[in-house]
């Protein structure tokens, strides 16, 4: 049910944000596609979230709120380096492909990289996630 809900609520979200997209002439309308299914994506798991709370099958533990504020904060740096310092489309678009992929693989790597980095700096390490 919840699953049939988030769907819907997508193919909504596809309305709400694409046509307006497309009616200011936006460079790039299919991102609301992906916006859209973003959102209802979030949507389904705070209704599973929800749904497993009430039924008593999920517990909070302790340490879930350092790991979600040092997962946004490394979301943070990384969308920070890739807005900032990606170039334009327009600039992407003068390349030819041969020059497009290494620059975006070198995007992908750096932004994985600080994403990473930020991780560990705010005292993330890989045997947090370990189940005991």
């Amino acid at each position: 049910r919840i699953g049939v809900q988030a769907m819907i609520a997508n193919m909504f979200l596809n309305l709400l944000f694409v046509i307006p997209l497309v009616l200011l002439d936006f460079e790039g309308p299919h991102t609301g596609l992906a916006l859209a299914t973003s959102g209802s994506a979030y949507m389904n798991a705070f209704m599973l979230y929800q749904g497993l709370k009430r039924q008593g099958i999920y517990k909070h533990q302790k340490g879930w709120g350092k790991l979600l504020f040092q997962a946004l904060l490394a979301n943070s740096f990384m969308a920070i380096f890739l807005i900032f310092l990606t170039p334009s489309i327009t600039q992407w678009l003068t390349w030819p492909l041969i020059e497009r992929i290494p620059y975006l693989l070198g995007f992908v790597a750096i932004a994985a990289l600080i994403y990473a980095m930020t991780l560990l700096i705010s005292g993330f390490r890989p045997k947090h996630l370990q189940v005991k």
